[in-house]
């Protein structure tokens, strides 16, 4: 859990890290939410400390696909949350199960090209179609998020309430987010 108190020094030199290059990339793409995309990496490398951010620059866990900002691909452990099956049957309203698989994620060679990778990785079909309509609403977070909670981005269920929580804390702490 991230708790306002517990945001410690290594924490805030992460976001640093990436702020200003998020907040560049913003200008170039405006569908893309600085706070929602920073609270992202902060939660898909644990601020900055994961394998894939530290060797491979993949700061927002996206799986391999070709681009030209991707540098190659690496095989890696992950987890993923599945509708459990009833009766061989999916149940919409069914909980979540947690299941560990390999799966191949992009590697980059700067934090910079994950993170235009990402901008053009939201381009796509359906991210696209969801990134027209959360256009309008990127200077407020939550309704952004929601709007992102739509897309197959994350199978967490608790993905957005996270990425929520992430930016309301740095908020409060460093009033990092436009």
């Amino acid at each position: 859990e991230f708790f306002y108190e517990s945001l410690e020094d290594d924490k805030a030199a992460y976001i640093s890290k990436i702020k200003n290059l998020v907040i560049n990339e913003a200008k170039n793409n405006p569908h893309i939410c600085i706070s929602h995309t920073i609270a992202q990496a902060c939660l898909e490398t644990g601020y900055g400390n994961s394998t894939l951010s530290k060797k491979h620059n993949n700061h927002f866990g996206i799986k391999y696909i070709k681009s030209d900002f991707v540098k190659g691909k690496i095989e890696m452990e992950t987890f993923e949350f599945y509708d459990k099956v009833n009766d061989g049957k999916k149940n919409k309203n069914s909980s979540k199960v947690k299941v560990s698989e390999k799966a191949d994620f992009c590697t980059y060679t700067s934090l910079e090209n994950s993170i235009k990778h990402r901008s053009e990785f939201l381009k796509r079909d359906y991210y696209a179609i969801l990134s027209e309509k959360a256009y309008k609403y990127r200077a407020d977070y939550k309704k952004y998020c929601e709007f992102f909670k739509r897309t197959p981005y994350a199978t967490d269920p608790k993905y957005t309430e996270r990425i929520i929580k992430i930016i309301n804390i740095v908020m409060l702490r460093y009033g990092y987010f436009l």
